[in-house]
Parts: structure tokens; sequence; C-alpha cells
């Protein structure tokens, strides 16, 4: 959807993604090497932009770049908000790209922001989210944000959720 909501903490700066952002987040996409992302063709410009101009137009999902501010100064990754359900909603398409990004908590402050978006800007009473056990990196951020694995999905991926009662309890929040 398009929107102009943005969070930031410390270095970290979520912002709507840009036309500016979507070369970059093609190729990383192209080039990930990861077991955890879906398989999906290579992405043309062409295919990227036809995404991207569905996504502006896409009133159930809200994209956002994640930036590093301070030193890398650039896009870093993406995360999403999507599959809006009354007062629940899905976190997930969190990607770090940037190689120089990566091991440094950003995809934490990213969740965290995300949430803090969820709670605030949507007034949302739960955040759901499906992660692979497999994935050590998302399911340590995820915890650590403050969800808890409730169960598993037809994929046999971890279905995990935080409410806003919990999320509020949180002493340590962004």
């Amino acid at each position: 959807m398009k929107h102009n909501i943005e969070y930031t903490h410390k270095n970290i700066k979520l912002a709507p993604i840009s036309p500016n952002d979507i070369e970059q987040l093609r190729h990383w996409r192209n080039e990930a090497v990861t077991k955890f992302l879906s398989k999906i063709d290579y992405i043309t410009k062409e295919k990227q932009a036809t995404w991207y101009q569905k996504d502006l137009e896409n009133e159930d999902c809200y994209s956002f770049a994640i930036h590093e501010t301070e030193e890398l100064k650039d896009i870093i990754g993406s995360v999403a908000l999507y599959h809006f359900n009354g007062k629940c909603a899905e976190l997930g398409r969190i990607f770090i790209g940037n190689v120089h990004a990566g091991g440094k908590g950003y995809g934490y402050i990213a969740i965290a922001l995300s949430l803090k978006i969820a709670f605030n800007e949507f007034d949302l009473d739960e955040v759901i989210a499906y992660v692979h056990e497999e994935n050590i990196a998302a399911l340590t951020n995820n915890k650590k944000a403050g969800f808890r694995v409730i169960g598993r999905d037809e994929k046999n991926e971890l279905k995990i959720r935080i409410t806003k009662e919990e999320y509020l309890a949180m002493r340590e929040k962004i």
C-alpha cells in the first residue's frame, strides 16, 4: 500500500519502499543464497517494477525499506506487515540483504519497529509470523522482540505470535 509511515530507532529507519530502492531489493533477492526464502524465478527489472506497482496498490500490505542511517547510509533490507484480518496482521518478508549489515542486530530492530507500527499506528491486538525452525537468527530476533511459538503451519513452519498486552508488558521496547 502506498503510505508515508516512518519509524526510526538509533541508526535504523523503516520507511516506505521507494522507486530508488527496488533495484537493490531485486538484486539481493536474485542473489540470495538462503534456504529460508521462498523459491522464485529470476526477477527481471520489468517484473520488479510490476511487483512494486502492485505492492503500492495492495491495501492489505504495508512494505518498508530498512535503512541504516549512520555507517552504511543506505537501504539494507525490507520488511512488511500484511494479511490484515480484523485486529491481527502478519509480520514477515523480512530480509537483510546488505552483507555489511548482517549480524549487527538490525533485523531485531526492524522487527521491533514493525511491532511498534502494528500496535501504535494500526491499533492491532496481535501480530503473527511464520519462521522456519532452522532459521535460528529469525527465531532469536522474534523471541527477543516478544514473540512466542503457538504452533505450526501447513509447511511445517513455526507459527509465532505476540499480543498487544505482551508487547506493552515488555520492559525494553523500541
